[in-house]
């Protein structure tokens, strides 16, 4: 007689729809205590994020401001039972592509990274893998950036990536071997023996 499988259901799914739920009625109830509690909540997550999708930290910090007062703002549409964090996550992206609109550059900068080939200024400020990673990063086109973020850091499945972004999955997939390309390119001077 074979026994049931094991429940591999996710309890954190229901704790984690509770506490949308919970952290909704305090701003519901005390807009200003229920926005501290937001902030404290999920206030790094998204930091992180943001230090990654913007210029530097700086405009990650309004970034993240802009990101909670609209979520603040717009509290009565977040939805019982669904992830708080996606939800905010979500904001924060698209406050980060108004920004991107606002600043439309004059060139396609979608289409390739500057010359990769570091100079000594670049040597000094990346001598370590983690400084040099973070500088290619940061040169990356942003819609190449945001799923090489969203991927690789938030840990996200590309379906997500792509329902978050509104792109296709393909889009997504070429982003990424594409991100990946060019931040091989722009680090292969600094990861050549002898540097």
């Amino acid at each position: 007689m074979k026994s049931a499988p094991p429940d591999k259901t996710n309890s954190a799914v229901p704790a984690t729809a509770a506490r949308g739920a919970s952290v909704k009625a305090a701003i519901l109830a005390d807009p200003e205590a229920g926005a501290r509690r937001l902030v404290a909540e999920e206030g790094p997550a998204l930091f992180a994020l943001a230090v990654r999708l913007a210029p530097d930290a700086g405009d990650a910090e309004e970034l993240v401001f802009r990101a909670f007062a609209r979520a603040v703002e717009r509290i009565a549409q977040f939805e019982d039972g669904t992830n708080l964090h996606a939800w905010l996550r979500a904001i924060l992206l698209n406050e980060r592509r108004r920004d991107l609109r606002r600043a439309a550059p004059l060139a396609d900068p979608d289409l390739e990274l500057p010359d990769p080939a570091p100079t000594p200024a670049d040597r000094t400020a990346a001598r370590s893998d983690a400084e040099a990673l973070a500088s290619a990063l940061a040169r990356l086109p942003a819609a190449f950036r945001d799923v090489v973020v969203l991927h690789y850091y938030e840990d996200l499945p590309l379906a997500e990536i792509s329902v978050l972004l509104a792109i296709p999955l393909g889009t997504v997939k070429w982003r990424l071997h594409q991100s990946r390309e060019l931040l091989r390119a722009a680090l292969a001077p600094s990861l050549a023996p002898g540097n």
